[in-house]
């Protein structure tokens, strides 16, 4: 039987441990707080299956992560916000400094 110390540590820390997995008797189920199943039974000769695959995967972890920001909404709100003021700054700075470099390269090549 194969060991997986990462999960041990985890474990010992009281860590809640969710596995994704495709199949139901994956080896680090016994490890697992919760289970999600993505649907094994598909016929790799349709072309769709794979997309099939990724959509549902998709679907799940979309659903898993609004059902985690909702948990304390405000408080993640208030960070998501903080961060795309802090994205947006940083490309406002961004084209501004590609602005300024045009203008004097631009002011360079007059001169040359």
């Amino acid at each position: 039987m194969q060991s997986w110390p990462v999960m041990d540590i985890l474990r010992e820390r009281q860590a809640k441990i969710l596995l994704i997995g495709s199949e139901t008797d994956n080896p680090l189920s016994k490890y697992a707080d919760l289970k999600l199943n993505l649907p094994t039974l598909e016929s790799h000769y349709d072309k769709i299956s794979a997309f099939a695959t990724k959509l549902s995967l998709l679907y799940m972890l979309d659903n898993l992560y609004t059902g985690l920001f909702n948990l304390n909404y405000e408080e993640n709100m208030k960070k998501k916000k903080e961060a795309v003021k802090r994205i947006g700054e940083g490309r406002l700075n961004g084209i501004k400094s590609y602005y300024e470099n045009m203008v004097e390269r631009s002011k360079e090549d007059k001169e040359n």
